[in-house]
C-alpha cells in the first residue's frame, strides 16, 4: 500500500532550490567566461598582427628588396598583403610605416592593440627585424 506523503516527482520546492543553485552558478561562471574569450581574441589578433611583420619581413629577405608595411586605422597593407583589424579591437602604432630591409633589419615599431581595457603588444627590433608579442 502506497503512503499518501509520498510520491515519485520531485516538489516545487525542490525545483526552486535546484533552480537557483544553477542560476547561482551561471553568474559565476559567465562572468569570466567572457573576459577569458575577450582575452583571447586581443591575444589572436596580437599573433596575427606579430605573423603578418614576419611574413613580411621574410619577404623582404627573400626578394632581396625592402618591403613596406604601411599602417592605417584599420589594416596594415604591404603590395597585395593585407591585415584588418578585428572589431573591438584598435591599435596605437608610434609610425604609419614600417621598413623591412632585404638583410632582415627594422624599422623599429612597436604596436599596441587594446581592447577595453587589456593591451598587447608586438614589437619588432630594429637590428635583427625579430617580431615578438611582448605582453
Amino acid at each position: 500500500m502506497t503512503s499518501r506523503g509520498s510520491s515519485d516527482g520531485f516538489t516545487l520546492v525542490e525545483t526552486l532550490l535546484a533552480l537557483a543553485v544553477v542560476a547561482l552558478v551561471a553568474s559565476l561562471v559567465l562572468p569570466w567566461a567572457t573576459t577569458s574569450r575577450g582575452a583571447a581574441a586581443l591575444h589572436r589578433q596580437a599573433e596575427a598582427v606579430a605573423t603578418f611583420l614576419e611574413r613580411r619581413r621574410n619577404a623582404a629577405v627573400r626578394s632581396g628588396a625592402p618591403v613596406v608595411v604601411d599602417v592605417t586605422n584599420r589594416s596594415m597593407v604591404s603590395g597585395a598583403s593585407r591585415l584588418d583589424l578585428a572589431d573591438g579591437v584598435r591599435w596605437q602604432v608610434g609610425v604609419p610605416r614600417l621598413e623591412f630591409s632585404p638583410d632582415g633589419r627594422a624599422s623599429v615599431a612597436v604596436v599596441r592593440l587594446v581592447a577595453g581595457a587589456r593591451e598587447r603588444v608586438v614589437r619588432v627590433h630594429p637590428y635583427t627585424g625579430a617580431v615578438e608579442v611582448v605582453r
